[in-house]
């Protein structure tokens, strides 16, 4: 609409502002292994190793105008508590997060004529403030706003949102001994040959613990001024006694809702979701059709046990914890 008066910018006309930053910093990675391999038995490799990780500069975004601590005992609205009172949320750039990741390997690789099996298990913990571009990414509750205290970025140091704490792989292929030229049947003539020779057996069993999550809860009247405002802790989440279900997780009475104004305290990712157990196997032979085309037949089955692999908690309205 064409403007017919003029008056003086107020609160509300400034209401959210994003800020540029002349202070860039490029974000970077450095990264060290050291590893040590023996071959114990025939056709068998063992390999121990350490994978270290940090990151630098790493970029966020947070209120610079976020309210400060608000008193019960003398009352004042959110926005007579900001450093910039005439202006709302203030979002510039800061390039002042790091990360570290650090794990422990064990590989053991089997590679025979008719057997190949590799094994894996990584023990590792990734630790960070943000986990993505600007905090944007899986289940940061406090997601593009940045750290839950902008006057404190430590309260938000913990695990990443993708850190898997164990993990194991057991991979094989396998050539079943079976028809012409194997262990068994080995003088199969051609017809008993082209049924039963030449099948491989194929299997991938993935094992990992679950991704970690944050009790969030509610700012009664914005009084806190954060978009990631997290419970208070009381007790334990996993008091004796307590078995783990779909229906309850975790043990909610170990989690408060903080007063009107009061930050909350527990922390960031402090509790982990559910593993997953996951088994894929396939079953092929190659028929030979002519001299330069051949046929190949292939069943597969993921997740074969039919074993249910549940995501994070939510809450009963279907919404993130």
């Amino acid at each position: 609409p064409s403007i017919t008066t003029l008056r003086p910018m107020q609160a509300s006309d400034l209401g959210f502002i994003l800020l540029a930053t002349s202070d860039y910093k490029r974000p970077y990675v450095q990264n060290w292994t050291l590893s040590i391999e023996n071959s114990p038995v025939k056709n068998t490799t063992v390999e121990l190793g350490y994978e270290g990780s940090t990151g630098t500069h790493y970029p966020t975004r947070y209120d610079l105008n976020q309210p400060f601590k608000y008193d019960p005992a003398n009352p004042t609205p959110e926005s007579a508590r900001r450093p910039y009172p005439i202006f709302g949320e203030i979002f510039p750039q800061s390039f002042g997060l790091s990360s570290n990741y650090e794990a422990g390997v064990l590989k053991v690789r089997h590679d025979s004529r008719a057997l190949v099996i590799l094994a894996a298990y990584t023990f590792s913990k990734s630790m960070d403030v943000r986990s993505g571009t600007y905090g944007a990414s899986g289940n940061d509750i406090n997601g593009w706003a940045g750290p839950m205290d902008v006057r404190n970025f430590r309260k938000d140091y913990g695990p990443s949102t993708f850190d898997v704490k164990n993990r194991f792989i057991l991979s094989l292929v396998h050539n079943i001994p079976v028809g012409r030229g194997a262990r068994f049947l080995t003088h199969a003539n051609a017809p008993v040959n082209a049924i039963v020779g030449g099948w491989q057996l194929n299997g991938i069993m993935t094992l990992q613990s679950g991704f970690p999550f944050s009790i969030a809860a509610a700012d009664i009247d914005s009084l806190v001024g954060s978009y990631g405002q997290r419970a208070i802790q009381v007790g334990n989440p996993y008091p004796s006694g307590f078995k783990r279900s779909p229906a309850a997780w975790f043990d909610t009475s170990a989690f408060v809702q903080p007063d009107p104004g009061v930050m909350g305290t527990s922390g960031r990712n402090i509790l982990r979701g559910p593993g997953t157990v996951n088994f894929d196997i396939s079953l092929l032979k190659n028929f030979s059709i002519l001299e330069h085309a051949k046929f190949q037949f292939r069943a597969e089955s993921f997740n074969a046990l039919n074993h249910t692999n549940y995501g994070l908690p939510v809450t009963p309205d279907n919404t993130d914890i």
